[in-house]
């Protein structure tokens, strides 16, 4: 015959491995959300400051305007939805007038419209342009 204690010994622990097991699961399953949504995070958003922080002392206007109106789409210089196509590398940045031309009125080689916002005067004044232009020109070129 046995006892009652030895059988409420026994069934405790059976609980208590039960509770160490699942608290083990909970702890696997929460540290690989967390990896999963870091790199997901990093896919989706992208490093949306430059590579180097030093960059950001040598044209701090240019460098906090870009990272407001520019680097969502365009984090490093880059092109998040057209790769092949990035920022540094555009025929755009021959001068400040084209550049000031195409970020006003957006527009493809062959005249069509793109996937790229229009910044007019009153959401981007001349000044911050041409300090975003100074940025990408001296900085983002010369770090990437």
């Amino acid at each position: 015959m046995i006892f009652p204690e030895v059988i409420d010994a026994i069934h405790a622990r059976k609980q208590k491995t039960i509770a160490v097991s699942t608290f083990a699961i909970y702890c696997f399953c929460l540290l690989n959300v967390a990896i999963f949504g870091h790199f997901v995070g990093l896919s989706v958003f992208g490093a949306t400051t430059p590579r180097k922080a030093e960059t950001a002392k040598e044209n701090q206007i240019g460098f906090e305007n870009f990272n407001k109106y520019c680097s969502v789409c365009h984090p490093n210089g880059g092109n998040k939805y057209k790769a092949h196509l990035p920022l540094v590398n555009a025929p755009q940045l021959a001068n400040f007038d084209t550049f000031r031309a195409y970020i006003r009125n957006p527009k493809a080689r062959d005249g069509s419209s793109t996937i790229m916002m229009a910044f007019p005067a009153k959401i981007l004044s001349e000044q911050e342009s041409r300090e975003i232009y100074r940025y990408i020109v001296e900085i983002l070129k010369r770090t990437s």
